[in-house]
């Protein structure tokens, strides 16, 4: 009997894994946020690199959580406004949620660096920006 002979290839030839950091701490978002508001369009390559792999790296998996994310979204672009309470487990997501939401609400420019990210939420309901006009 003929056996096949076994691959040579290895797992990470196959597929490509991105590097992004699972803790996000909100000190890094304040500087973030500091740069953002001092820079303004065009950022520096420094300052882009870091936005876009906070935003780029967001992502909701569930349905009941794109859900929630709408509706905060939404919330968000009303004069009046909701109380929401983010609840999990440590790693949940819970500080990337935030910093994406301060980043989206408080700085038009960020958001179309996260449409361009796969997750294409409806971030137009705050108000148009300049990627959307």
């Amino acid at each position: 009997m003929n056996r096949p002979q076994p691959s040579t290839r290895r797992m990470l030839d196959l597929i490509s894994v991105r590097d992004f950091s699972p803790v996000i701490h909100q000190v890094e978002t304040d500087g973030l946020a500091r740069r953002l508001k001092a820079e303004r369009p065009p950022f520096s390559d420094a300052t882009q690199a870091q936005l876009s792999a906070l935003l780029e790296h967001y992502s909701i998996d569930e349905d009941l959580n794109r859900a929630a994310f709408d509706s905060i979204l939404t919330g968000l672009g009303k004069e009046r406004g909701k109380g929401y309470l983010i609840n999990g487990v440590f790693g949940a997501g819970k500080s990337h949620l935030l910093s994406v939401l301060r980043l989206l609400a408080g700085y038009d420019d960020t958001r179309p660096v996260f449409l361009s990210a796969a997750c294409c939420l409806p971030v137009s309901r705050f108000g148009p920006t300049s990627a959307m006009e």
